[in-house]
């Protein structure tokens, strides 16, 4: 029997980008704080501290005391602090510049503010890939990962038996196993019962066993019903006060200490994994039994395909700002990687019981983050056009290379029109296509799936190539007011429209689906609590009635899609909606076949030829001037089918909340509620008005159209319980199906508010 057992405690406290100020508030009364002044009074007791970058950033403007306690418990000895990514991003999944460049700025930061470097760092989500050894491991010497990860990749016995080495391309990294039954237990269960199960492991282990916790700091009082337990009945207090009098054989480390005292007990390799709760809340099948394999981190960007779409346009601006590193402004580079790295934050690209993918506010800050550094870097392009003739030809040296994507060859003649001069090719980084045309400052960009981009000056001749290779996004951008992606391969739907002036995407509108959790909520009634139950096993409904709410759609909820269809009210349309609805024209893969036209002149313009059997349809978008979208379909040839109700056109659009008095939507001037819907016969025009960021979006119809609209609910757990949060609008306009004939016509405009 060993004498001792070796225990190592880590906590991290993190709140992301974007969060509420209300949230991170409480979050320090109820946990932060009340935990580091606890840990003042049992100087025998230590431990590791992270702190996510993003959060220090937000604790240094409003809540300084925090930075106060972590210096004093610094200079006791009782603390030590880990580093990590300075805005708390999935390491492995952004650009690998770009994770250097996060690592490198936490510890920067940690050592301008607390005066020492880590020497560990947390692993956000614990989602690990092997090339984090080498990505890590060029800062920080150790990490720690769940004793999960090390299922069948290191013997049972010597998984608590210490720690493990890995290395990736010769570059090493030690790996500290999070023991599951600690992080079920702490703060969860009586303090005892994790003494006696320490004192298990050690009675069993001839030498003393290394344990390690590593959880979230705000289970210490912010999850439900933990302030109680913890403090006002005292659990921290009995639990420290035990660490202190069973000092003899439960020797607490600091994670430093324990390295320079043990040695690895062998070396591992781990595949791609994250904790066991993720791995299951990652599974592509939402009904998969609890038995399948786990899913991978990176399956969430399927799951969620308007996630995908935001993560490829953040890798976009990364590999922008790489291609001008040296040779851009200083103050603005720094200022849109700044930016860049909050966009990267991770909270807001995946959903478990955490993560905050159905957070409308936290999506809605990466994109305001984003669009700041793509701002930024406009700005330096235009810089850059001022460049001498040696500056320009070092630059296109810089940004020329490499070309292997497949579809290129055709527009790369040979791949020598790399000089810039007109209707030839300048690259800008080594894949996609960008396609600048000589309009009023406005262009148009057409990328590929990697979403690099090449400049040209292109002829309506190269353009059609474009489209007949295969390439279906494209996006109209007045530069300075709004970027519009439109999606040629389903029937030029509108994915994004982002809005400059206020660093807002107006269309950011989470489709509804079915989560592995669902369940129970419609067995909610049925669930008897436990005592301090876990937050994987609570189930607590914020409002009555969500079982009714728990719906899915059948496409994405884009922009200017299409249907035929009777309608009688909004709530039987609804239902339709989960139904399949009637004959669709929506989100279906029309491909391209080089039906996309891209025109250019005066206006940019895009159109696509949609075939439909005995008809087919023809829509278009244009930028105009003054940054506004003028939209139309119309029948091409052929006769639409008798008896197919209104013509549809759809629109999902949001303004983050469906109850703020600041918010609301307008027909022909009069306001509708945004909570309850909207059936109207004939209007002219749809507004949504948002004075919170002060900015209206119109759409103005050239004939009237009956209106209907609904607001798009999801249904969603968090730390609190399930909960209903309000994605967006959806607006839908019926028009007769003859006005097709005519040609259907809209025109969508953003602009900042007039003075009341």
């Amino acid at each position: 029997m060993a004498a001792s057992v070796q225990l190592v405690l880590v906590i991290h406290n993190h709140q992301p980008v974007g969060n509420f100020d209300h949230v991170i508030h409480e979050a320090c009364d109820k946990a932060y704080l009340p935990f580091l002044r606890m840990l003042l009074d049992f100087p025998g007791v230590r431990m590791g501290l992270h702190t996510s970058g993003c959060l220090l950033e937000w604790l240094q403007l409003r809540r300084p005391e925090y930075f106060e306690l972590v210096r004093e418990l610094l200079s006791r000895g009782q603390l030590e602090l880990l580093g990590g990514g300075m805005q708390e991003p999935i390491l492995p999944v952004i650009p690998q510049t770009d994770a250097h460049q996060q690592l490198a700025s936490l510890q920067a930061y940690l050592s301008e503010h607390f005066g020492d470097w880590a020497t560990g760092m947390w692993t956000p989500e614990r989602v690990w890939e092997p090339q984090m050894a080498q990505i890590c491991g060029s800062y920080y010497r150790y990490t720690l990962l769940d004793d999960f990860h090390f299922e069948g990749n290191a013997l049972p016995e010597d998984i608590q038996s210490g720690y493990f080495s890995t290395e990736f391309e010769g570059q090493g990294l030690k790996l500290l196993p999070i023991s599951q039954k600690l992080r079920y237990t702490l703060p969860f269960r009586p303090v005892q019962e994790t003494f006696d199960y320490l004192r298990e492991l050690m009675e069993a282990s001839a030498e003393p066993p290394l344990v390690v916790f590593g959880d979230d700091g705000e289970k210490f009082g912010v999850w439900p019903d933990t302030y109680e337990w913890v403090y006002e009945k005292g659990w921290l207090r009995d639990f420290f006060s035990a660490l202190q009098e069973n000092s003899s054989w439960v020797r607490l480390q600091l994670p430093a200490e324990m390295l320079a005292q043990r040695q690895p007990a062998g070396r591992v390799f781990i595949p791609c994994r994250s904790y066991k709760e993720m791995g299951e809340w990652a599974r592509l099948d939402p009904d998969s039994p609890a038995d399948s394999a786990p899913g991978h981190w990176r399956s969430f960007l399927a799951k969620y395909p308007e996630i995908y779409d935001f993560y490829r346009r953040m890798c976009s601006v990364s590999r922008r700002l790489s291609v001008m590193a040296g040779e851009a402004d200083g103050r603005e580079y720094a200022q849109a990687r700044a930016a860049l790295q909050r966009a990267q934050c991770n909270c807001a690209y995946w959903h478990g019981v955490f993560g905050g993918v159905y957070l409308n506010y936290l999506r809605a800050a990466l994109t305001g983050n984003l669009l700041e550094a793509e701002q930024l870097c406009n700005s330096m392009d235009a810089a850059a056009a001022l460049d001498t003739p040696e500056q320009a030809s070092r630059r296109r040296i810089q940004q020329a290379s490499p070309w292997q994507h497949e579809g290129l060859s055709d527009l790369l003649a040979g791949g020598t029109n790399l000089q810039g001069q007109p209707g030839q090719l300048r690259a800008v980084d080594g894949g996609g296509v960008y396609a600048r045309l000589p309009f009023s400052g406005a262009r148009l960009r057409a990328l590929d799936d990697n979403w690099g981009e090449l400049q040209l000056d292109a002829s309506p001749e190269l353009l059609q190539q474009l489209a007949a290779g295969g390439k279906s996004d494209f996006l109209l951008e007045d530069a300075g007011r709004l970027c519009a992606w439109f999606d040629g391969a389903h029937g030029l739907c509108l994915r994004r429209l982002d809005y400059y002036p206020t660093r807002f995407c107006w269309t950011d509108v989470l489709a509804r689906r079915r989560e592995h959790y669902h369940h129970k909520v419609e067995d909610a009634s049925t669930h008897a609590a436990g005592e301090h139950e876990s937050i994987h096993d609570r189930v607590l409904l914020k409002e009555e009635g969500l079982e009714q709410r728990l719906l899915v759609d059948p496409h994405q909820r884009v922009s200017f899609v299409s249907c035929f269809g009777q309608v009688d009210s909004p709530q039987q349309f609804l239902l339709r909606q989960e139904s399949g609805g009637p004959p669709q024209l929506r989100w279906r893969d029309y491909g391209l076949s080089g039906a996309l036209e891209l025109h250019s002149g005066s206006k940019a313009a895009l159109s696509c030829v949609l075939e439909h059997g005995p008809f087919t349809l023809r829509k278009s978008a244009a930028l105009a001037s003054f940054g506004a979208l003028e939209l139309q379909v119309r029948l091409e040839s052929g006769e639409l089918p008798p008896g197919s109700g209104l013509f549809w056109l759809e629109f999902n659009l949001t303004v983050l909340t469906d109850t703020a008095t600041d918010r609301w939507l307008e027909a022909d001037g009069a306001r509708q509620s945004l909570s309850a819907g909207s059936d109207l016969p004939a209007v002219r025009n749809v507004a949504l008005v948002d004075q919170w960021q002060q900015a209206r979006l119109e759409l103005s119809l050239a004939g009237p159209a009956r209106l209907l609209s609904y607001p798009v609910y999801t249904v969603s757990s968090s730390e609190g319980g399930f909960e209903k949060t309000y994605q967006g609008t959806c607006i839908m306009l019926g028009y007769q199906p003859d006005a097709l004939r005519e040609g259907i016509s809209l025109r969508l405009d953003i602009g900042a508010l007039g003075q009341d």
